[in-house]
This record gives C-alpha cells, sequence and structure tokens, in this order.
C-alpha cells in the first residue's frame, strides 16, 4: 500500500494540475472581454451588439451582478439596434430585453431581411402558437421577395394552404394536449353521440375540432375546415406542416389515405411521450 506522504504528495500535484489548468481559461476569458470592450469602443455596431451579448450571458455566471451585467448588455445592443443593425433589433427580442414584446423585435428585424427572425414570426403566428395566420401569409410572401426561402426552414405552402382555408368559426383551444378530450368524452360515444360532439366542441382543443371533421365523425366531412382547426392548433412546425400536407392532399383525392389521427404525426419527444402513454391507458381500459 502507498504511505500517507505519497498519497498526500499525489493528491498536491492534481490540485496543482486543476488549479494550473483553470488559469489559462480564466485568463482567456478575461483577455477576450477586454478584446469585446476595446473592439466596441469603435464605431461599429457588430461589436457593440457582441459585447453586449456577452455581457448578458456573462451575467448568468455572476448572479450578484446580474442586474447590472443585463442593463449594461441592453444599453449595448440597443444601441446596436437603434443604429439599424437586424441582427441586434432581433436580439433585442430573444434576450426578452427590449420594451415591447419579442415578437415586435422579430417582426422588425424580418422587415430587414434577418432571415432567422422570420422563423420566430411564422412561428408565432402559425407553426407554434396560431395566433394569426394573415401576418403569417403577408411574412411568407415577404421572404419570398426577398428570396430568403432557402434561408427560412419552414414550408411557406403550409402557410398559404393556412392562409386559403381561413379562420375557424370558433378557434378553440383550452391548453389541453389534443386527444385527451377525446379520451374524457370517450364514454359519451357510444350512449349519446350528440353529447359525445358537443362535449369535444367544449372541452377539446383546435386539433381534436379538426380530427372530427376530418374523418367526417358526427360531423359532414370537411377538409379545409379540418385544415383550418389544424392551423389553430398550436403544436410544433414538423406537426402542423405533416398533418396539413395530409389533410391538403385529401382536398385534392376527395378522401383520406387513412383514418386522421394527431398521434400519427407526433415528432416532438414530448407528442411522442404523450401518445405513448394514451395509447397505454387505452389499450388497459379496451383490452383485446
Amino acid at each position: 500500500m502507498l504511505s500517507n506522504s505519497i498519497l498526500k504528495f499525489i493528491s498536491s500535484l492534481f490540485i496543482l494540475v486543476a488549479i494550473s489548468s483553470s488559469i489559462p481559461a480564466f485568463a482567456d476569458d478575461v483577455q477576450n472581454e477586454e478584446l469585446l470592450k476595446n473592439k466596441a469602443q469603435e464605431n461599429d455596431p457588430v461589436s457593440w451588439m457582441k459585447y453586449g451579448e456577452y455581457l448578458y450571458d456573462k451575467s448568468y455566471d455572476t448572479p450578484e451582478l446580474r442586474d447590472k451585467y443585463r442593463k449594461e448588455a441592453y444599453s449595448w445592443i440597443r444601441k446596436a439596434a437603434d443604429s439599424g443593425l437586424p441582427e441586434a433589433i432581433f436580439s433585442l427580442g430573444y434576450y426578452c430585453i427590449g420594451d415591447k414584446a419579442p415578437l415586435y423585435y422579430y417582426e422588425q428585424a424580418a422587415l430587414k431581411g434577418y432571415a432567422p427572425a422570420f422563423v420566430e414570426v411564422l412561428d408565432a403566428n402559425l407553426f407554434v402558437a396560431g395566433e394569426d395566420v394573415k401576418k403569417a401569409k403577408e411574412f411568407a410572401d415577404l421572404a419570398r421577395k426577398m428570396e430568403l426561402e432557402s434561408k427560412i426552414p419552414r414550408d411557406l405552402n403550409v402557410v398559404d394552404i393556412c392562409y386559403q382555408a381561413g379562420t375557424p368559426e370558433k378557434p378553440h383551444d383550452n391548453g389541453m394536449w389534443p386527444g385527451i378530450a377525446c379520451d374524457e368524452c370517450a364514454e359519451m360515444y357510444d350512449t349519446n353521440s350528440q353529447d359525445y360532439k358537443k362535449c369535444i366542441f367544449e372541452r377539446g382543443n383546435n386539433i381534436d375540432i379538426a380530427t372530427l371533421y376530418a374523418n367526417g365523425q358526427l360531423v359532414k366531412q370537411d377538409f379545409w375546415k379540418a385544415i383550418s382547426y389544424v392551423c389553430q392548433g398550436g403544436t410544433t412546425p414538423a406537426e402542423l406542416t405533416s398533418m396539413v400536407k395530409i389533410l391538403f392532399e385529401a382536398t385534392q383525392t376527395g378522401h383520406l389515405k387513412e383514418k386522421f389521427c394527431y398521434c400519427n404525426h407526433a415528432s416532438s419527444s414530448q407528442s411522442i411521450a404523450v401518445c405513448a402513454s394514451r395509447k397505454n391507458e387505452q389499450s388497459i381500459k379496451h383490452p383485446k
């Protein structure tokens, strides 16, 4: 066995190595900050923005000085934004340090041709939140006009389809996950179909209602109406795109290839987990 003196010597070596390895990293960080700070003294909006973003990120590492660093970060990023730099305008929204809602800054940055801002605007108005299809269409058209399609990872054709479908007469979103209301209302289906339909329209979300119209379940089958509800659904970009394309194809052929079901389009880990849980619950309630 090693003696205590040898063990202490080895331990001290590890401590020295740890300290020495951290010194260059700390020195590099200080040097980087000084470099950014010096660059920010020049008449260069990009340098103003980068120094501001550095200070904002630094605020997470020093909680006791968080307010100080964020105030300084805002002043530098604001200065860059006021000069007209689209990236800086975007950053005011991204870091939530502007005096307006983030979407305002995303829209302003998009108007100046900043591609990442289009993604945020399209998601807020359609692909995620489904707040305003008309505005999503306006920015999709602007993106085409600016020839930015290849830089925006969203299918602009989906925007066109949603715009064509229009807004539902009564869009409804209770914050519940798609399909949960279907499970809760299911007991009514065999006994009173009208109560089931009423339950879905009152307690379901937009995608639950879209499912009824897509499959012609207790309502007249209407693929366009199904699309209009899906476009208000608030899922993920990939899920929305998949559902809209399937339903749009049905408007052209007159039929669905298979029964419409949200879980067939689930792609996010959260959606997949929820759908798997629902499937398991249904198998327990209704064993084969």
